[in-house]
């Protein structure tokens, strides 16, 4: 902005001051003097003024969680240098996911209006709320948004978390016939194997199986028993407990040299499976563009056969099982380091080498009576 500033230098005429007094070389005569005195003055003027649009500051709120549309009443709406009828109002959440975009009503020209806004349902926080005011600015032209005057303020919405009641969904009602046999009721319709033929002769569905703990995803082998028959591995998911199991992925076939599917285990999110293959363990990885399981790192050797698998919640750990030549049972731990898997903890035994263990540490067994 210009520097509308300026100095006037003023002349102010006094009006004549008179001063009476004796001149003392006239002895007892009195003669008036008149006196006039011109003093310049200097003043500044501010001829400019703060010319965008107005509106009042808004109050904070704070709401409940699950709360009712929530309207916020706007005052002191004013034009700048732009005609009253171009003025427009807009606000903006800078959380979405606690508040979607607000609405505004408003009538070009009112010194008041209202912005509406709703809290997501069962979602609590904190989101800022900026409303804006603009107007056409001195040449009245929305699409000069150069002049535009703008003004905004701005508040905080706070939602309070609140413990929502449990819910329940009512079951259908089951009849017995009186000491009839006990059954159970399936949350989803049951995942059936399937008949691949000569090719998958010997295999038994379900001869391991892993569920993540919320129950939404589960993996499912079906080994040969024999090194020499083919097994294979499917995952499945599902939304809820009652909704049907859907495959993810293709399914993992074995070979006639390895007994696929005897231990398998997976991560909680479904992303990641562990699969032995007789004396190693496949890792593999979900890609949900191509609907694929990948490898995740080469498989890890084990001297003996598998006999169980467990991978912890992420997938970037994993515990291992087997039993050496002389049928000792041994386990190890191996960890994903973001492109193969380490040998993180080895030689953990149990039955002769705890034995060992105890007798070199000078301590007795104890004695069950």
């Amino acid at each position: 902005m210009p520097d509308c500033t300026r100095d006037t230098k003023l002349s102010i005429f006094k009006s004549p001051k008179r001063s009476i007094f004796w001149n003392g070389s006239r002895s007892g005569r009195r003669r008036p003097r008149f006196q006039f005195r011109t003093q310049r003055l200097e003043a500044r003027f501010l001829l400019a003024g703060d010319l965008s649009p107005t509106i009042d500051p808004i109050p904070d709120l704070a709401v409940n969680e699950d709360a009712d549309l929530q309207s916020i009443a706007l005052s002191g709406i004013s034009a700048g240098e732009g005609l009253p009828s171009s003025l427009r109002i807009s606000a903006s959440s800078q959380n979405e996911l606690l508040v979607t975009q607000p609405a505004i009503v408003y009538q070009a020209g009112q010194p008041t209006g209202v912005v509406e806004l709703q809290p997501t349902p069962n979602a609590h926080g904190a989101a800022t709320i900026v409303v804006t005011v603009e107007d056409s600015g001195p040449d009245n032209d929305d699409t000069t948004l150069a002049d535009n005057g703008v003004t905004t303020v701005s508040f905080t919405l706070n939602v309070a978390s609140v413990n929502d009641p449990p819910t329940l969904t009512q079951p259908e009602s089951v009849a017995f016939a009186m000491n009839s046999e006990a059954s159970t009721v399936a949350s989803s319709p049951t995942v059936a194997g399937r008949d691949y033929g000569e090719l998958h002769t010997g295999s038994v569905f379900t001869s391991s199986i892993d569920l993540t703990p919320d129950g939404t995803g589960m993996i499912v082998g079906a080994s040969g028993g024999t090194d020499t028959q083919v097994g294979y591995v499917e995952v499945y998911q599902r939304a809820d407990e009652l909704s049907t199991w859907t495959q993810i992925g293709q399914q993992l076939v074995g070979d006639d040299q390895t007994a696929l599917g005897r231990a398998v285990s997976l991560n909680d999110s479904s992303t990641r499976i562990a699969i032995s293959t007789g004396r190693e363990v496949s890792i593999r990885e979900f890609n949900s563009e191509l609907d694929t399981w990948v490898p995740l790192g080469a498989p890890i050797i084990q001297p003996g056969i598998i006999a169980s698998l467990a991978m912890n919640s992420i997938g970037d750990l994993l515990a291992i099982a087997t039993a050496d030549s002389g049928g000792i049972p041994r386990a190890q731990l191996h960890r994903f380091d973001g492109t193969d898997w380490q040998l993180e903890q080895d030689n953990l035994t149990m039955g002769q080498d705890v034995e060992k263990e105890l007798e070199s540490q000078g301590l007795q067994r104890p004695t069950v009576m």
